[in-house]
């Protein structure tokens, strides 16, 4: 039977930018600060199966990742869409 280990990580930045291309001066821009997302995998292949053990935004970061200020400009807030908290899984498969 063989055996395969396999490692891997993602590290993502992101550096701060504007929410919006629009240079409607009636539209506010709202700034989005910068991040970084790190995640961690680590999977065993046992012939035909496979088991991934994973962790997503290892570090809990809590980034905006795109916002819409449409309602600003009526004194509303800006509606920041945000990174997925910290997640950890594992996953089961086979190959055909």
């Amino acid at each position: 039977m063989k055996l395969r280990l396999r490692l891997g990580a993602t590290l993502r930045f992101v550096s701060d930018r504007s929410a919006s291309f629009d240079g409607n001066l009636g539209v506010p821009q709202y700034e989005l600060p910068d991040y970084v997302a790190i995640d961690l995998r680590a999977g065993l292949d046992v012939g035909r199966f496979e088991i991934q053990l994973f962790s997503c935004n290892i570090t809990d970061e809590r980034a905006q990742l795109s916002a819409a200020t449409v309602l600003s400009s009526a004194g509303g807030p800006a509606q920041a869409t945000m990174m997925q908290p910290r997640t950890i899984g594992i996953s089961l498969g086979s190959h055909l």
